[in-house]
């Protein structure tokens, strides 16, 4: 799996870096990001994620009027609650997830509008009282529903829905032999702002 990582990553990064000369346009954007519903419950305890809000970046390339490839990164740090009746904080989780994606949508004089999905690699870590989290990085798939509409020739703000599946491993350091897949698939809701050159 990590080799399929290495070659899309790879891919991609030839394909921005050979595609600049044919493109239509390239552009950076920067966005906020709010994650929400995580299936976070481990089936040996009861600890979940809070909802909680992040930020990014992302390289896009225009390929057509209907097709864009972006090559983005986030953070997102969210809290973990105890789902027993105490409710207390266990600790938080951070996800730094390098993504490489694909839009596919209808160009208007206005707006953008797309459908899409893609592939990355999430680059995690844990904490929790004393230290006895250990989050293990992992693959991150994701599809998304959005448009970019246009604010200038240049500017564009760009509201998106994401889903995002990820399983990464939990180690608990108080018991060498524990170790269990950790379900943290999640929706976030995102706002960009766009320039292209």
């Amino acid at each position: 799996m990590k080799k399929l990582f290495v070659w899309i990553l790879v891919l991609g990064l030839a394909g921005l870096l050979s595609g600049t000369a044919f493109s239509q346009t390239v552009g950076l954007e920067a966005h906020g990001l709010y994650a929400f519903s995580f299936n976070g419950d481990l089936n040996s305890d009861s600890i979940e994620p809070k909802d909680s809000f992040g930020l990014g970046g992302t390289i896009v390339l225009s390929l057509a009027d209907y097709l864009k490839i972006d090559l983005g990164i986030d953070y997102l740090k969210a809290d973990l609650k105890s789902s027993d009746i105490s409710g207390g904080n266990s600790g938080d989780i951070e996800l730094l997830p390098l993504t490489v994606g694909v839009r596919l949508g209808q160009s208007f004089d206005f707006a953008f509008l797309y459908v899409g999905g893609g592939i990355g690699r999430s680059f995690n870590d844990a904490s929790g009282d004393g230290g006895w989290l250990d989050l293990k990085d992992c693959m991150i798939y994701y599809a998304c529903l959005g448009g970019e509409i246009g604010l200038t020739d240049n500017l564009v703000l760009r509201p998106e829905l994401r889903y995002n599946w990820l399983r990464p491993e939990l180690e608990v350091g108080l018991f060498d032999d524990w170790k269990e897949d950790w379900k943290l698939d999640h929706f976030q809701a995102r706002l960009g702002l766009g320039w292209y050159f």
